[in-house]
């Protein structure tokens, strides 16, 4: 049963994303295919993309849940993403989506402060349920407030063995600061459970800086 269903897990991913489809629907004529070429195969024609294959398949893994819907939950991300300067970037962070690239890629050693303002609504069932980045205390997912604005680091360079470690979330809150350890990129989402999307409303905005003040994170 596990097999099977990490190994659909990963279909429906492939699935989901049109640069990988065709290599998908390709490998399904040779789905009954058993000898270690098939995954040599499968290996080479995704290798133009593999840190962000691995660093999708990571987040896939840490919330695949019942309600997943790849509508909301497909992450942007390029290796053509420039690296981050230090100019201020300024973003809105949906409540109704999943993880969300800021757009940019980090080096080791860059140290950036987050901060978020705004109201979202989790629900509006029986009436709308407002959240501001701290989030709302009374329900948790992940072990974090719903509601609250949360980060992650994903690595932008592919390991070439090993398992692949499962992603920290970072709870970002009103503000934090974060010194990157690895080559990254860095996402953001509003703290909800997968299958409860459908019905948040608004964005937070968010800005994302260099420190000018010492924040614990």
């Amino acid at each position: 049963v596990d097999v099977y269903g990490w190994s659909w897990a990963l279909v429906s991913m492939l699935h989901a994303y049109p640069d990988y489809r065709p290599i998908l629907l390709e490998a399904a004529h040779h789905g009954r295919d058993t000898d270690r070429q098939f995954n040599k195969w499968l290996r080479q024609r995704l290798s133009g993309d593999w840190p962000i294959v691995q660093a999708r398949w990571r987040n896939l893994v840490a919330d695949f849940d019942y309600g997943f819907d790849w509508k909301r939950e497909r992450i942007d991300l390029s290796k053509k993403d420039p690296m981050w300067n230090g100019s201020p970037i300024n973003m809105q962070v949906a409540a109704d989506r999943g993880w969300q690239s800021v757009g940019v890629r980090f080096s080791r050693g860059m140290a950036l402060t987050i901060s978020a303002s705004g109201q979202v609504i989790l629900d509006d069932d029986p009436k709308p349920w407002i959240s501001t980045p701290r989030g709302v205390t009374v329900e948790y997912h992940q072990g974090q407030p719903l509601g609250r604005l949360v980060a992650r680091i994903v690595p932008n360079v592919a390991p070439t063995t090993g398992t692949l470690p499962m992603p920290e979330t970072i709870a970002v809150a009103e503000k934090t600061t974060i010194e990157i350890e690895f080559p990254c990129w860095l996402l953001l989402r509003v703290n909800d459970d997968v299958g409860s999307l459908g019905n948040n409303q608004s964005e937070y905005d968010v800005r994302i800086q260099r420190p000018t003040d010492k924040v614990e994170r």
